[in-house]
């Protein structure tokens, strides 16, 4: 505590002070900010003036903190390792995860090879590389989504083709099933529509979900097409026979006979020819 009349004397002289300060660092739980010197000047009834505050403080930082989550970084950016890993194997873009995998591992390896006196400096580095793997999931979930999205396209390109086939065939452009066929083809058309929507703003997990849904119904004009497709490509069927008292089988009786005793006798007109000579 200085007083006003330590500062003050003598009038019109030029007063400094000089304060050298050791201390021990503050342990501390986790690393954290903590003001190490303070100074402020009371009124006359000594509450503190507030605009003359003058604060310094330092950060304290928790070594075992700072191994820790170097520790905790590494587990993640080997979670995300087997995710690139396993997207990949699917045949997914992982060119902008594996980007950010190797950004995140030098910045990882970074802060581990840093000296026990520079622990700011690897909670630095420690901070960049979970903004990488965070940013390398996002890139992973997206190409992820794309890929189901592309993949949706196949049956529409698929019935694509059937249904050029039914128009561009006289017979069966105007076939009363093709207008449901293109329906359904529409349908899935929109889903994709909607999964890029959905990608276009960062909704990943439904944007795959409308790729799904475009999928299936794809599938379904598609195989509905090629159903279409084969029963009016089969060409003529033998025609159904009339029944009689409800049965065919006395139509084929009949027509059975009748080849039977046609048989007969030209065989013995043939006989009797013979017997002649």
């Amino acid at each position: 505590m200085l007083t006003g009349f330590e500062l003050s004397y003598k009038a019109g002289t030029e007063e400094s002070i000089r304060v050298t300060l050791e201390g021990t660092v503050p342990s501390v739980d986790k690393t954290m900010d903590k003001t190490i010197v303070k100074i402020q000047e009371l009124d006359s009834s000594g509450s503190i003036i507030t605009s003359s505050i003058v604060e310094k403080k330092a950060s304290v930082i928790n070594t075992a903190e700072v191994t820790g989550a170097i520790s905790a970084r590494t587990n993640d950016l080997q979670s995300f390792r087997s995710q690139i890993d396993e997207k990949a194997a699917l045949g997914i873009d992982t060119s902008a995860a594996e980007s950010k995998y190797n950004d995140a591992k030098s910045k990882i390896d970074a802060a581990r090879a840093l000296p026990s006196n520079q622990y700011s400096t690897a909670q630095t580095y420690l901070t960049d590389a979970q903004t990488a793997i965070t940013d390398g999931g996002k890139a992973l979930d997206k190409a992820w989504a794309e890929y189901e999205v592309a993949n949706a396209q196949t049956p529409i390109t698929n019935v694509d083709v059937v249904i050029a086939w039914f128009k561009g065939n006289q017979s069966t452009a105007n076939d009363v099933n093709l207008p449901t066929i293109i329906t359904k083809r529409e349908v899935a058309v929109g889903y994709i529509s909607n999964a890029n929507d959905e990608i276009a703003s960062g909704n990943y997990a439904q944007a795959r979900v409308k790729a799904e849904d475009a999928y299936n119904k794809g599938n379904e004009s598609y195989n509905d097409a090629l159903a279409l497709q084969k029963k009016v490509s089969s060409g003529w069927t033998f025609p159904a026979l009339p029944s009689i008292g409800g049965s065919v089988f006395i139509i084929i009786g009949i027509i059975v006979v009748v080849i039977v005793i046609v048989g007969i006798v030209i065989y013995r007109k043939r006989s009797r020819w013979d017997e002649l000579g």
